[in-house]
């Protein structure tokens, strides 16, 4: 059914005095104009009749698109308000106090050069809408701004294609520009971003996004591309509002900042922090003067493909960046450039003039990683890089050092998980700080690796200092004369005599784990495994095996309850105390119906025998010359 229309207002706004909206710094592309008009709601609205909507147009002859301001939203629960293109085929709602939740924001952009705003209001009542302007779209124009450093610059031939010009002969290079998306600033602007994060967080330039403000005026259009090499129209496959800076910096020129809405539809891209050297092969994938998405891997300038041509090179600062031929041009900031070897972000493209520049990933890594959150497309651990998520990979250590644990000596390795091995260290203090309690190390010397276990009870006869106990509050547990944690003295551990080190006197420590490991008890969850110290390395009764010299009668836990007596015609001959009473075979009276022992077989006192076994007390002894039953 064809919805009723309680209002139409149409602006035709032709060629009217923009507002100023500041120049832009090197790199980013101009390529729109802000048109400021009114266009407001009734404030409050009213209630629209059923089946009704309240509708505006908004058109300017020729733009490539409209994406309008609002200074004020706020719609009532229930109502919802549409921007579309005539067709309907792209359409965006908004509802409440709009996506940022305060009022405030830049509407998602539509296509051509006429938008249509549609309110539903079932509710009413709400304050409503006040626009202040909106932008339209031009033809990409060359970048502005001062010469040094350049706009991103065409060296040579232009060699940039359409991605979809490398799909079949480079997989890999066509997956990556996937994560690649348009930026558009505010009514007039862009630069290129790209995801680094399943949870839709993206980098770009510091002179693209430098500000929460500045995130929120910023539309990531997903899929900018075409559909066909050298052809076909472009459109987005989707959009999100960026929603706030998470780390900004002007030296290094990046911003990191999250997103208002779904961003699953691409991929994030794995980063490669470390300096690429000269030689390497790259590639770069980007949106030169805001338009569709291009692949840069070829170049005639230094033997036909792209690479790194000065590493490091001068940028904001020394040694920021990486140079290369590779084409580049107004629009393309805050482009990801690609090792052609890992196939993963080595730099951050920003400025250029031939040649152009990109600033070092493995300077902007350390800024961003506490914030990164989990990429699908991330760590492979083996490939000889250390990437986000792993300590190292192969010889790349991250830059890890024996000198991190206080070592003077020896060398850091990686292990096959790709984390840190510090044991070909030496001259280490004692405590390490590692999660290990190791030879030297105790809960006062080392707390963070000793203790372990919860719960104190006090009467279990454990002076158990790490929950607290100590001679006053558990007398029954720690007032022990030659007790290793008290002196004897009915006082609480501050006594000068119950803290003395030299004797490994201890009272007092902090911490709140009932299990110290490093007290000289093996207890609680201690173990050999994760407490050596107290625990010992060889098996011990209580590990839940029963071995080295384990058995019923003096390590129940391991092997099992021994049985309650022996057991005539089954036990009583095999020379083994079975149910632990300290009587073996005939010498148990639970034997005594036993054929070996009252049944005759056995010799009784005085007899002559020649072994223990022949008598009935299972003793024979040599007498007088010969061997008797005792």
């Amino acid at each position: 059914m064809t919805k009723g229309r309680m209002i139409v207002t149409v602006l035709a706004c032709l060629a009217v005095a923009a507002l100023a909206a500041g120049a832009a710094p090197a790199g980013k592309a101009k390529v729109g104009e802000f048109e400021p008009s009114v266009l407001a709601t009734p404030h409050p609205y009213p209630a629209a009749a059923p089946g009704e909507t309240l509708q505006w147009v908004v058109r300017y002859p020729g733009a490539t698109y409209i994406r309008l301001h609002f200074s004020r939203f706020e719609l009532a629960p229930g109502d919802v308000l549409e921007i579309r293109d005539p067709s309907g085929r792209v359409r965006h709602r908004y509802t409440g106090l709009g996506p940022h939740g305060d009022g405030e924001f830049w509407a998602f952009s539509i296509p051509g050069d006429t938008a249509v705003l549609e309110l539903t209001a079932e509710t009413g009542g709400g304050f409503g809408f006040d626009s202040d302007g909106y932008g339209r779209g031009t033809e990409p124009i060359a970048p502005v701004g001062p010469p040094q450093p350049g706009p991103e610059s065409v060296c040579g031939k232009q060699d940039w294609k359409d991605v979809a010009c490398y799909e079949t002969s480079h997989p890999e290079e066509y997956a990556n520009s996937q994560g690649v998306v348009r930026a558009l600033i505010g009514c007039c602007w862009l630069c290129t971003a790209f995801k680094v994060s399943d949870n839709g967080q993206f980098l770009t330039n510091n002179h693209c996004v430098a500000s929460n403000s500045d995130a929120r005026a910023t539309e990531l259009q997903m899929g900018y591309q075409t559909p066909s090499c050298g052809g076909g129209g472009a459109s987005p496959s989707g959009s999100v509002l960026g929603n706030s800076v998470l780390k900004t910096d002007a030296t290094l020129d990046f911003t990191l900042m999250s997103t208002t809405g779904d961003s699953s539809g691409i991929p994030c891209l794995a980063l490669d922090p470390r300096l690429p050297p000269r030689g390497e092969r790259i590639y770069i994938a980007h949106h030169p003067g805001g338009n569709p998405k291009k692949l840069s891997i070829d170049s005639d300038m230094n033997g036909g493909t792209c690479a790194v041509d000065v590493s490091p090179a001068y940028g904001n600062a020394p040694d920021t960046d990486i140079g290369y031929y590779c084409d580049t041009a107004g629009g393309s900031s805050g482009s990801p450039v690609f090792s052609g070897t890992s196939h993963k972000v080595v730099a951050l493209h920003h400025f250029g003039g031939c040649t152009n520049q990109g600033v070092r990933m493995d300077l902007i890594y350390p800024k961003i990683s506490g914030l990164l959150g989990s990429c699908s497309a991330g760590a492979q651990c083996g490939n000889g890089v250390k990437e986000p998520g792993e300590e190292c990979d192969g010889n790349d250590l991250g830059g890890a050092s024996c000198s991190d644990r206080g070592c003077t000596s020896g060398s850091v390795s990686c292990n096959a998980d790709c984390t840190l091995d510090y044991s070909g260290c030496g001259g280490c203090p004692a405590c390490d700080n590692d999660g290990l309690c190791e030879s030297g190390e105790d809960c006062n010397s080392c707390p963070n690796d000793c203790f372990s276990g919860s719960g104190a009870v006090c009467g279990n006869k454990i002076c158990e200092i790490g929950a607290g106990e100590d001679c006053k509050n558990c007398p029954s547990d720690c007032r022990q004369k030659k007790g290793k944690f008290c002196c004897g003295q009915d006082v609480d551990c501050s006594y000068s005599k119950c803290t003395d080190q030299k004797k490994g006197i201890t009272c007092s420590m902090s911490g709140g784990s009932a299990s110290c490991c490093g007290d000289g008890v093996c207890e609680g969850s201690e173990d050999s495994n994760n407490c050596s110290v107290d625990c010992g390395t060889a098996p011990y009764c209580g590990d839940g095996l029963c071995s080295g010299g384990e058995n019923e009668c003096n390590c129940s836990a391991d092997c099992g309850t021994p049985p309650a007596s022996e057991v005539p015609g089954q036990t009583c001959s095999d020379k083994i105390d079975n149910d632990c009473d300290g009587k073996t075979d005939c010498q148990d009276g639970d034997c005594a119906s036993d054929a070996s022992c009252a049944g005759g077989s056995c010799l009784p006192k005085g007899k002559s025998c020649s072994s223990n076994s022949d008598c009935c007390s299972n003793k024979c002894r040599k007498k007088k010359g010969k061997k008797v039953c005792a």
